[in-house]
């Protein structure tokens, strides 16, 4: 079993628009890296995603956060989490994780668990939503993890053809 070690260096800040062209291109590399996904696709799809939530920007409803480690005098990106409103539910009673990304070598560090308990802490706490939802790939289990540890539970598993492959998906509540 992996040891985990809270990080003092790592904090959590809003997002800033000039770190949506990163999180895309990290997206885009670490999803082509370990699972073997159309990088582009994979960038087309998180810029929708990112798009869209500039869009509809709430900070009462919707954040974005940004992981960053501090170290000397340098700072640098770690990771990513965002809450945004379930658009099939107009009356705002649930939000969806997206976009949970934490930098391979930061791993094992809980930077997702801080990422992902920030959501959900806002989420019930600020914004009022009554539930949580999110939708992720089958094949991250270390998100997963994250996930069962902060109280979601698989909902349904799904097959589709993403990212010009094979894949399964599972949708948590």
């Amino acid at each position: 079993m992996a040891s985990f070690q809270e990080d003092s260096g790592i904090s959590l800040r809003a997002y800033r628009p000039e770190d949506i062209p990163h999180i895309i291109s990290r997206h885009g590399a670490l999803y082509a890296d370990e699972h073997g996904w159309d990088p582009k696709v994979m960038e087309s799809l998180v810029d929708s995603t990112c798009v869209d939530f500039i869009n509809t920007y709430s900070p009462s409803h919707n954040r974005l956060w940004i992981a960053e480690r501090h170290q000397n005098d340098a700072v640098k990106f770690v990771g990513c989490v965002m809450l945004f409103n379930d658009r099939e539910d107009l009356a705002q009673k649930s939000a969806m994780v997206r976009l949970l990304l934490v930098e391979p070598e930061e791993r094992g560090r809980r930077v997702g668990t801080r990422l992902v308990r920030q959501a959900v802490q806002f989420a019930r706490e600020e914004a009022g939503y009554r539930r949580v939802l999110l939708w992720m790939p089958g094949e991250t289990a270390a998100a997963r993890r994250i996930y069962q540890r902060e109280g979601f539970e698989k909902v349904a598993e799904m097959e589709h053809d993403v990212f010009g492959k094979k894949a399964k998906a599972e949708s948590w509540g």
